[in-house]
C-alpha cells in the first residue's frame, strides 16, 4: 500500500517518545475517522525531546490539536513528500485503531473492550516489504466486575441482603479493604476507560453517596450505566486527573479473566476477523482506496518446521519419536556427561542424575512475615519440605535454616517494608554469602514493592535471593504441590551457585544443566541477551553473555541517560564482548534484544561500535567475528491453529514457520513465528515472533532465518528455575537480562554485573 504525496511539518516535542506516539496516535484515529488522510513520524532526540514529522493534507489540523507546553520548537513546513515506510505503518496503525472503534470496541490502556465488556482485542500492524499489511489479532477475556466478585465470595446474589444483615455487610467492607487497596483498576471517567489505582474504601451504599448533588446509582445510570442501589461499598480511584467515586459494578481488576479452550478462540477469532474485514472495506472506500483484497494467513505443513524445546508424555500420541527430535540436555552422573530429552524433574529424580555444576551443600536465612497463619506451618513442615525435596533431587544439601520473621501489617506498607529491610540488613551481616542463601517469603498482594525492597537490599549486601509469594506458601500447604517445590529448590540452587562464583570471583561457567548439542551446531556463537527497562525515570540496560551450550561468560549492567542505547554504551559493552569472543575463538556474536531497537541510530551505531571495536582490538583474518542482530517480539497479538476437515487442533511446541521480510529503521528485516510453550489443559500457547535484520548488505535466505529460529528454541531449554520442562517462552539470554535491566531501572545493585 501506498500513500499519496501529502504535506509535511516538522515539531520538536517536550515529552517521552512514548508519550508522543500516544498523544498523536489519537489525533491520528480523530482525523482519519473524518475521512482525512494522515500520518507522522518520530524520532528521538534526546531524553524527553522527540522530533515528530506531520503528514497530511493539512499539518495544522494535526499541530493545532498538541497542547502548547508540549512545543518544544515552533513547527517548520518541509514542502509536500510521501510518508517514509513507518509513516506508512503508523497510518495503518490508526486506521485500525479506527476499525476497531466502529466495530465496536472501545481502547482501554492498548486493548480495544467490546460494547458488553465481555472481550478486549489486542492488534498488531505491520507493513510487509511488498507493501501488504499484516494484521494481527487476538482477545482476551477482561476480568469480572468488583461487584461480581464480591457477591462470590459472600455467597450471595443481590446486594439486598446487606441491608438486611449487618454481619454480612462488615465482612464485605473488610474482604473489599482486604482484596482492593493499592489493587489497579480500570473504569470509565468522563466517557473514556481510564486506570487508576484504589485508595479508600468507604462504609456506604452507593444510594447513600452523593456526587454532584444526586445519588452515585442515579448519577452513573444518567449516564448509560445500570447501577444498583444496593451495590457495596463505595471504592475510591485516583487517576492521572484526580480521585473519584466509582459504585463496585464499573470497576474491574486490571488483567484478564477466563482463559477460553483453544476450539472456542478460533471460532471467535474468526467471527472477529470478519467483523473488522467489513469495516476496514468501507473505511478504505471513505478513504479513497477500492478493491481492498483480504487473506487469511495460512501456513501449509510442508512450510512448517518442527524442533520440539521440550515434551509432555501425551505428546508422544501425536509423534512416536518425539523424544528423539527434543533438544537435549547434558546433566553429571558417577562424575560423566549424562544427555536426556526428558525433563529435569525426572533426569533428577528418576535417572539419579545431578547438575552439572555439581550438588552443592548450603544453609538458609528463611526470612517469612509475621502471619500467625504462616507461622507454624513456614516453620516446620515447609522447612522439611524444601530440605526433603532438594535432597531428592540430588541438588545437594540444605544443612541448615536460619528461621527469622519480619512485622507485617497489611495496613501499614510502610512499617513492614521497613522490617523486612532491617531484618535484612541484621542477618546478612552476621552470616556468609558463601555459605547462606535468603529465601523470602514476600506477600503476594503487596508483591512489586516487596520484591524491589527484598532484592535492592539482600543484593547491597552481596546476596541473591529466592523469593517466595504467599499464595505459593498456601498452595504448597492446601495442595500439597510437588512441583512449586521442585522448582522453589531449583531457584535456590540456580540463585546460590550464582552467588557463591560470585563471592570467590569467577561467575562464569555451566549452571544446573547445559545443552548437549551447542545451540549453533558448531560451537562458535555467544549469545547476548540484551533488555531495556524504564522505572519512574530510570532506565537501565543489562547484556549478558552466554556460550552455545548455556554457559555463563559475563554480564553488564548500564544506566542510560536516554530512552536508548547510544554508540557509547554499545561501544563499552563490545569492548568486553568481542575480546571474550576472541578468547573463546568464537566467530559469531548474536543479540538477542528484548523488543525492537527504537531508533534507526541505535541499530547504526550498534552496527559501527562493533566495526569499531574489531578495527581497535586488530582481530587476524583468522578471527573473523560475524554480527547478528535479533529482536524477539514476545507481546503478539496472535494465536496458531493447526486445522484441518475434521478439528482444530494446537501444534505442538517447537513449531515455526517463516512470515514475511518487512523493512524497519531503513533496514530490510524478515519475521519468523516461534511456539516454544504449551500451556496445560485447554489453553492456547502465545507464540513469539524473531524479526532478524540484514546487517551490512548480507541477505539472509529463508533457511538461514530458520536456523535462527532453532537455535532460539535451543536457549529456551535452559530455564534454570522450572524442573517440570527445563523450558520457557523467552530463551535464557533474553530472560536473564529482562531481569537484571529491570533490577538496574530498580536501583538494585547486581554484583557481578559491573
Amino acid at each position: 500500500m501506498d500513500l499519496k504525496p501529502l504535506k509535511c511539518s516538522e515539531v520538536e516535542l517536550k515529552c517521552s517518545y512514548g508519550a508522543a506516539k500516544r498523544m498523536l496516535h489519537g489525533i491520528a484515529c480523530q482525523l482519519i475517522e473524518r475521512g482525512e488522510i494522515c500520518t507522522y513520524e518520530l524520532y528521538p532526540i534526546a531524553k524527553e525531546v522527540v522530533k515528530a514529522e506531520i503528514y497530511a493534507d493539512n499539518p495544522n489540523s494535526i499541530l493545532e490539536k498538541i497542547p502548547e507546553h508540549m512545543i518544544q520548537e515552533k513547527p517548520m513546513p518541509l514542502g509536500e513528500s510521501i510518508p517514509s515506510y513507518s509513516g506508512t505503518e503508523n497510518f495503518l496503525d490508526a486506521l485500525i485503531s479506527v476499525v476497531l472503534k466502529k466495530a465496536g470496541f472501545r481502547p482501554v490502556k492498548g486493548v480495544y473492550v467490546s460494547a458488553k465488556e465481555d472481550i478486549a482485542v489486542k492488534k498488531r500492524t505491520i507493513l510487509d516489504h511488498d507493501g501488504h499489511l499484516i494484521l494481527f489479532l487476538d482477545y482476551l477475556r477482561p476480568s469480572p466486575s468488583i461487584a461480581g466478585r464480591i457477591r462470590e465470595q459472600l455467597g450471595i446474589k443481590e446486594f439486598r441482603k446487606l441491608r438486611e444483615d449487618n454481619e454480612l455487610k462488615e465482612r464485605a467492607y473488610e474482604l473489599s479493604h482486604d482484596e482492593y487497596i493499592k489493587k489497579t483498576v480500570f473504569t470509565w471517567l468522563r466517557g473514556l476507560y481510564i486506570q487508576g489505582e484504589v485508595v479508600n474504601i468507604e462504609d456506604c451504599f452507593v444510594s447513600e453517596k452523593k456526587i454532584k448533588g444526586k445519588p452515585l446509582h442515579e448519577y452513573w445510570r444518567e449516564r448509560g450505566v445500570e447501577v444498583d442501589e444496593n451495590e457495596y461499598p463505595v471504592f475510591i480511584i485516583k487517576t492521572s486527573k484526580g480521585e473519584y467515586c466509582y459504585p463496585p459494578s464499573v470497576l474491574r481488576l486490571a488483567g484478564r479473566g477466563k482463559v477460553d479452550p483453544f476450539h472456542t478462540r478460533f471460532k471467535e477469532i474468526s467471527k472477529l476477523l470478519e467483523n473488522v474485514k467489513e469495516e476496514i472495506e468501507s473505511l478504505m472506500d471513505k478513504l479513497g482506496y477500492k478493491n481492498v483484497k483480504f487473506e487469511v494467513f495460512k501456513v501449509k505443513d510442508g512450510d512448517a518446521y518442527l524442533k520440539p524445546n521440550f515434551y509432555f508424555r501425551e505428546d508422544i500420541k501425536i509423534i512416536k519419536d518425539i523424544a528423539k527430535m527434543t533438544v537435549q540436555l547434558t546433566y553429571k552422573k558417577d562424575g560423566k556427561d549424562i544427555s536426556s530429552p526428558h525433563s529435569p524433574l525426572f533426569a533428577f529424580d528418576r535417572e539419579k542424575c545431578h547438575p552439572y555444576a555439581g550438588k552443592q551443600e548450603l544453609n538458609l536465612m528463611l526470612i517469612y512475615p509475621s502471619d500467625p497463619n504462616l507461622k507454624d506451618f513456614v516453620e516446620t513442615n515447609f522447612v522439611e519440605m524444601l530440605k526433603n525435596k532438594f535432597n531428592e533431587l540430588n541438588l545437594g544439601s540444605i544443612k541448615g535454616v536460619k528461621k527469622i520473621s519480619y512485622t507485617y501489617d497489611p495496613k501499614n506498607p510502610a512499617k513492614s517494608l521497613n522490617s523486612l529491610e532491617k531484618t535484612i540488613k541484621e542477618h546478612a551481616k552476621q552470616c556468609s554469602e558463601k555459605d547462606f542463601l535468603m529465601t523470602i517469603i514476600i506477600p503476594s498482594k503487596e508483591r512489586e514493592e516487596f520484591y524491589t525492597s527484598a532484592k535492592r537490599e539482600a543484593s547491597g549486601m552481596g546476596y541473591h535471593t529466592q523469593l517466595v509469594e504467599t499464595n505459593t506458601i498456601e498452595r504448597i500447604r492446601r495442595e500439597k504441590d510437588s512441583g512449586l517445590l521442585a522448582n522453589i529448590c531449583a531457584g535456590i540452587y540456580a540463585e546460590f551457585l550464582i552467588q557463591r562464583k560470585i563471592s570467590e570471583g569467577n561467575p562464569t561457567g555451566p549452571l544446573t544443566w547445559v545443552l548437549d548439542s551447542p545451540a549453533d551446531g558448531r560451537g562458535e556463537t555467544m549469545y547476548v541477551g540484551l533488555d531495556i527497562s524504564r522505572k519512574e525515570a530510570t532506565e537501565g540496560a543489562a547484556f549478558i553473555m552466554f556460550d552455545p551450550y548455556g554457559k555463563l561468560m559475563d554480564a553488564r549492567i548500564l544506566t542510560l541517560t536516554s530512552e536508548t542505547i547510544t554508540e557509547k554504551n554499545y561501544y563499552e559493552v563490545f569492548r568486553k564482548m568481542v575480546e571474550k569472543a576472541r578468547e573463546n575463538s568464537m566467530k559469531r556474536i548474536v543479540i538477542l534484544r528484548d523488543g525492537p531497537p527504537r531508533t534507526k541510530d541505535e541499530l547504526d551505531g550498534c552496527l559501527r561500535s562493533f566495526k569499531n571495536v574489531k578495527k581497535e582490538l586488530e582481530l587476524k583474518p583468522s578471527e573473523e567475528l560475524k554480527l547478528e542482530y535479533i529482536s524477539v517480539i514476545k507481546s503478539v497479538p496472535t494465536r496458531v491453529f493447526k486445522v484441518d476437515d475434521r478439528s482444530v487442533q494446537k501444534p505442538l511446541q517447537g513449531t515455526h514457520f517463516y512470515l514475511y521480510k518487512l523493512r524497519h529503521l531503513d533496514r530490510l528485516a524478515h519475521e519468523i513465528l516461534v511456539i516454544s510453550s504449551k500451556p496445560r489443559g485447554e489453553g492456547c500457547a502465545k507464540p513469539v515472533i524473531l524479526r532478524v535484520y540484514e546487517l551490512d548488505e548480507k541477505k539472509l535466505r529463508e533457511e538461514d532465518v530458520i536456523k535462527i529460529a532453532e537455535e532460539y528454541l535451543s536457549l529456551t531449554r535452559l530455564n534454570f528455575w522450572n524442573l517440570e520442562t527445563g523450558a520457557s517462552r523467552l530463551a535464557l539470554p533474553v530472560k536473564m537480562a529482562h531481569i537484571l535491566s529491570y533490577m538496574g531501572a530498580s536501583g538494585i545493585h547486581v554484583r557481578g554485573g559491573h
